[in-house]
């Protein structure tokens, strides 16, 4: 009776593991698509409005889409790994089996999520960049913005932190798949006695 209930217990603990995992799977699309979405949105505005501050708009939309990506992926990680450790390795199951390979040295196996990560990247970087050099048109040309860099100081601040933090979360993307990032999960959890 009290073994039925334990494997019950952990039967359920899984089910609701693995459909969390879907749940962020799910979420990470769909915060992408709408940091895209109402990027375009907004800076299409700001090409037509001519006012170059709102150029600067979207950056506040980039960087927290992008941290909250991150963190989806590492709780996909996290997650993936417990899972793994707790009941995949007792039976040799699919992850368990990718993971053993890719600590063997195939770690181009990895997985498409890696690539996924790498296109979020590149579409965040590139939306931060055409942020940048919007703001760099509308404000005039690159002699006037020299000269108006003492008086911008505050403007160019703020570009100069988004650009920091975007290079720390497109960094941190990038390493969320990584077997080194997935053996780092898989090791920081206990086997279950």
């Amino acid at each position: 009776m009290m073994k039925e209930l334990i494997d019950n217990i952990k039967i359920e603990e899984y089910k609701s593991l693995r459909d969390s995992i879907h749940v962020h799977m799910k979420l990470i699309p769909q915060v992408f698509i709408l940091m895209v979405t109402v990027t375009c949105v907004i800076l299409g505005y700001g090409i037509s409005s001519k006012n170059p501050i709102v150029f600067l708009i979207p950056m506040l939309i980039i960087i927290p889409c992008g941290y909250f990506i991150l963190s989806q992926m590492n709780e996909i990680m996290r997650k993936g790994a417990y899972l793994m450790k707790s009941y995949d390795e007792s039976f040799k199951g699919w992850e368990y089996t990718l993971f053993k390979i890719r600590e063997e040295g195939k770690k181009s196996l990895c997985s498409m999520a890696t690539l996924d990560a790498v296109a979020f990247v590149a579409v965040m970087d590139s939306l931060l960049l055409i942020c940048f050099f919007g703001y760099l048109k509308s404000s005039g040309d690159l002699e006037m913005i020299v000269k108006y860099i003492s008086l911008k100081m505050f403007v160019w601040l703020f570009i100069m932190l988004v650009a920091i933090l975007a290079i720390f979360i497109s960094n941190k993307i990038l390493k969320a798949y990584t077997f080194e990032k997935e053996k780092e999960c898989y090791d920081s959890f206990e086997k279950k006695e």
